[in-house]
């Protein structure tokens, strides 16, 4: 039988296998390291952004932090976290830590802890010791 015109494009409707959800499975894989386009693929979405998405819907219905789009360095600590902990833990000027750490300026360090402390919800890190140029 020829369906409907119009009908031949709508799909079932996708029924969850067990007890983790899609949305999770990305969330953790993610995690773990994957890329989101390794998770897409293996997961069966048709692009990197609609596994994005189902990431971020967990993590909003779930509670948890939002993941950062960048892949984490998994065991190791990522660029944004040794910024953040220079700065916070040991009081380096921002651009003693972009010299460290490999940023173009200061201005690049301090935007990249920032965004560390935003993704894993830690307080900002500390402005002082604050030199006043005279």
């Amino acid at each position: 039988m020829i369906p409907p015109i119009g009908m031949a494009e709508l799909k079932p409707p996708r029924i969850s296998q067990g007890p983790a959800s899609r949305g999770q499975k990305v969330y953790e894989m993610r995690v773990e390291g994957h890329t989101w386009q390794e998770i897409a693929d293996k997961l069966g979405f048709s692009d990197r952004s609609n596994a994005i998405a189902s990431a971020k819907l967990y993590a909003i219905k779930s509670g948890k932090p939002q993941l950062s789009r960048r892949a984490r360095s998994h065991g190791k600590r990522t660029k944004r976290q040794l910024a953040y902990e220079l700065r916070d833990q040991w009081g380096f000027g921002w651009d003693t830590i972009a010299q460290f750490a490999g940023y173009r300026n200061g201005g690049a360090a301090r935007y990249s802890a920032h965004h560390h402390a935003a993704d894993y919800q830690l307080p900002l890190p500390r402005e002082w010791p604050r030199f006043h140029r005279r």
